[in-house]
């Protein structure tokens, strides 16, 4: 699943919530910028604060979008990530 669950914002954060009610340790979550959205990082910084709501204990932000893979990977976008 990965980068496709960032997708569905709301889904993604019921698996948060559902593994932070249900487990003993840290839930951590990697996740990537979005780019199917108008105001791509605008809706990441909405999305993370959700999943940091649901009970993320850590984010890590990978700083390239879903599409930036393999021979596509470019540059990570390290002003966002600041």
């Amino acid at each position: 699943w990965g980068a496709f669950l960032l997708q569905s914002g709301p889904h993604l954060v019921g698996i948060v919530q559902h593994l932070v009610q249900h487990l003993s340790c840290p839930v951590t979550v990697k996740v990537r910028i979005l780019d199917n959205t108008d105001n791509p990082y605008q809706d990441s910084l909405e999305l993370y604060t959700q999943l940091v709501d649901a009970g993320a204990a850590m984010l890590t932000i990978h700083g390239r979008t879903k599409s930036q893979k393999k021979t596509e990977t470019g540059s990570a976008d390290w002003k966002f990530i600041q």
